[in-house]
């Protein structure tokens, strides 16, 4: 992202995911990833096997918010 390079483990969720989610999680090496992730649009994904590919980040940054709130609500 912005000529940034983060490299992590990804994990595809299982296929079974409530009302018609779909996708998979991200163990990243760097924290700022995360801020990046928020800030951007789209990012390109190089996996080792496939060509790349530009992933869409819409809504990542509301899901990231809520995220926090719900962690930070269970700590209270």
């Amino acid at each position: 992202m912005d000529n940034k390079l983060y490299y992590g483990d990804t994990t595809a969720a299982p296929p079974n995911l409530a009302d018609g989610y779909k996708g998979g999680y991200l163990i990243a090496n760097n924290p700022d990833f995360v801020t990046d992730v928020m800030e951007r649009e789209t990012m390109i994904v190089m996996p080792q096997s496939i060509f790349a590919f530009e992933l869409s980040l819409a809504g990542t940054k509301k899901a990231i918010e809520a995220a926090r709130e719900c962690n930070a609500s269970l700590t209270n």
